[in-house]
């Protein structure tokens, strides 16, 4: 991850937190205004990014206290 995603990271940290830790990678991008391919991916991150049943991708807070 680039330091410059550093800010977009803890908005979605953040929007994953108030949201009880997963949420639809679409809806994360509705509500950020971002397309998926703005979401940075990186080593201990704090999310995972997880297919689900029907073929939604869904974004999954880890379980990593460092993160922000």
């Amino acid at each position: 991850m680039l330091k410059k995603d550093i800010p977009m990271q803890k908005e979605i940290l953040t929007l994953l937190k108030n949201h009880g830790g997963n949420m639809e990678e679409e809806i994360v991008c509705k509500f950020l205004g971002i397309t998926r391919s703005d979401i940075p991916w990186g080593y201990n991150i704090g999310w995972s990014r997880c297919q689900q049943q029907g073929g939604k991708f869904h974004l999954i807070l880890s379980n990593n206290e460092d993160d922000v």
